[in-house]
Formats: C-alpha cells, structure tokens, sequence
C-alpha cells in the first residue's frame, strides 16, 4: 500500500474515533504481563494491562497518569505494597475482568498501608467486573479523593471497602463485602448486593435494599 494512503487511512481512523467520542484508550497498547515487574512498566509507559498468568509481587509507589484498563483476564495478581505506598490515580483507571468465568481477582494481602488505591482529585477508577480483596489490619481499599464508580464485580475487605474522602461514588451493579468509613462527598447506590445495610448511608434510603429491622 502506497505509504501517502495508509496514513490517510490512520488519520481518518483517528478522526472519526474522536468524532464518535472513543476513549483514548482504543488507542492504546495492550500489553500481555505475566508478572509484577512486567505490569509496572506496562502502567508506566502508559499501556493498557492485560493479566496472562497467576502473579505474586511487591511493588511501591505506582502511579497512573495516563488513562489505562486493567484486564485480569480470569487470573489472579496477588500485590504487597511497601509502607505508606498506594496505587495512585491521576487519570482514569478501568479494571474489568474479559475472562468468561470472572475469577479475575486483585489482592492486597497484609498490605502494611492503609489505602491501596487512592484517587487523586484529578482521576478517577471505575470497576466493571473482576474482584479486588483487601486484606490487612485497619485496611480501607479505595480512597475515594477522586469518583469511584462501581458497575459490576466484587469487592471485599477486612477493613472498610471504599473511604469516602471529598469525592462522589456511584454503585450500580456488583458486589460489596465490608464497610464504608468517612461520610465526605456523594453517594448514589441505584444497585448492587451488600453484606451490610447500605440504606443509611443515602439520604432517601436505599430502596433496593431491605432496611434491618
């Protein structure tokens, strides 16, 4: 193909993925990790994550600053933060699970810092499916400076789940085993399964959820 064609080809391509609002994502490099070291120089060269093994790794501070999607692809990436260490989000982090069994599972295990991810105001995090456990003394998983939205998957804690720090939440699907801390910022529940009564929390109640009586 003459080289003067195929670049019009990819400009048009990109013009219209702009046009029809495509996240920059589409873009972006999908990279295949079958380890933690491999998945940290994904995130920081910007790249899209795909999971293709079972992982273990510790990892310190990790920032992600461009917008990036984390497939766990049906695997499990069991993570050790260093003190005070987080996963901190400066743009829009997507974590979904593309596998057909959805037992794509993020693990902080008796990680020694309080708040695993913690949304900057500049960024934000959805969930879409997979499941992320939080495992440590006085743990809260998603330090919600910036939106959390949660439309499917699961998650658990051993301590609080999601600490609302100044910023909005929004669940809509999935499912959610430990608490809330902090009463900082919006909240709309609209669905979902909880392991606690969530109805106190929104200020009409949650009429999805029977009130314990």
């Amino acid at each position: 193909m003459n080289k003067h064609i195929f670049y019009f080809l990819l400009s048009l391509t990109m013009v219209l993925g702009l046009t029809l609002g495509l996240s920059p994502t589409a873009y972006a490099q999908v990279t295949e990790v079958n380890n933690s070291e491999e998945f940290v120089n994904a995130v920081n060269n910007g790249n899209n994550v795909k999971l293709v093994a079972n992982f273990n790794g510790s990892i310190d501070y990790l920032y992600f600053t461009k917008e990036t999607t984390i497939d766990l692809n049906g695997h499990t990436m069991s993570v050790r933060l260093g003190n005070v260490s987080h996963f901190y989000i400066k743009a829009h982090l997507t974590i979904k699970d593309g596998s057909s069994d959805g037992n794509g599972t993020l693990i902080f295990e008796n990680s020694t810092t309080q708040t695993p991810f913690l949304i900057n105001r500049e960024g934000s995090l959805t969930l879409e499916s997979g499941n992320l456990h939080f495992i440590g003394t006085s743990i809260k998983g998603i330090d919600v400076g910036g939106p959390f939205t949660m439309t499917g998957g699961t998650i658990e804690s051993t301590g609080s789940s999601i600490w609302r720090n100044g910023n909005n939440v929004s669940i809509s699907g999935g499912t959610i085993k430990g608490g809330f801390c902090g009463d900082n910022g919006e909240i709309d529940i609209t669905g979902g399964k909880f392991n606690f009564d969530p109805s106190d929390l929104l200020k009409n109640g949650y009429v999805s959820f029977p009130k314990k009586r």
